[in-house]
């Protein structure tokens, strides 16, 4: 009778079993593939594909309301960054030697040309709201809590916003639109040349964050800014809780 009973259940068991539904198992869907309703609908927690990167609903949603603030977080992150060059040593560019004193000599400033963008397309208008309020020889910029990946063709830092879908709105924010959706470019290298004169070798002072640039001075007048090993540690990487940049201003002496 005992055997028959633990029969009886095993056969109970084995049915279930094979008549059970299958679990559902939720793919990770490229943010593409979402309707227009399921971007703005989905929980915060869904996740999905941008490119080759995988994040979810609720971290994209941050950085696009983040973006929304770009502009004055530059020209507040550009006035620090003047303040802080303020208070750096002045350089000899031939001997790499401290020198004491005030900046003398005629500030090379680069045109707005040089951060308006490249060959691959318009540098993010923050970008450009930091340089030419930096006024410098050099400048580079990063704004804060942005996951970019670096494009080894073009040395440029690329930042994409899915949301964005409309041409005009892109372009208007100097963004490029790649695959339908808005690429915002940042240089991640610079080089910036000028005219050292006749006289002696030109000063300069630094605020460069050596995390994400690798500065090299020219005494025949040349600054080159080349990535650091923060974009170069992974494909996608983060700025943190603040912006980082890298400004320069060398001064002719005569």
């Amino acid at each position: 009778m005992i055997r028959r009973w633990l029969w009886a259940v095993a056969l109970v068991a084995l049915t279930q079993s094979l008549g059970a539904a299958p679990r559902a198992v939720t793919a990770v869907r490229p943010f593409s593939a979402l309707s227009v309703d399921e971007r703005v609908r989905l929980p915060d927690s869904t996740q999905v594909i941008v490119g080759k990167r995988t994040a979810t609903l609720g971290v994209l949603r941050a950085e696009h309301v983040r973006r929304q603030s770009r502009i004055t977080a530059a020209s507040a992150a550009a006035t620090m960054a003047v303040s802080a060059l303020a208070s750096k040593a002045i350089r000899n560019s031939a001997a790499g030697s401290i020198i004491l004193g005030s900046p003398t000599g005629t500030l090379v400033v680069e045109p707005a040309a040089a951060y308006s963008g490249d060959g691959y397309g318009p540098y993010s208008n923050d970008v450009r709201t930091f340089c030419k309020a930096a006024h410098a020889t050099l400048c580079l910029y990063y704004p804060a809590q942005t996951t970019f990946w670096l494009n080894q063709g073009t040395h440029d830092s690329e930042d994409n916003d899915p949301f964005i879908t409309d041409a005009g709105i892109c372009t208007s924010e100097s963004g490029l639109m790649i695959g339908g959706n808005c690429d915002y470019i940042y240089p991640a290298e610079h080089t910036a040349q000028f005219n050292p004169g006749t006289g002696p070798p030109f000063t300069y002072k630094t605020d460069c964050d050596s995390n994400y640039w690798k500065l090299t001075v020219d005494p025949h007048g040349a600054i080159v800014a080349k990535a650091g090993p923060k974009p170069l540690s992974s494909f996608y990487w983060s700025t943190g809780a603040s912006p980082v940049s890298c400004v320069v201003s060398a001064y002719i002496q005569t």
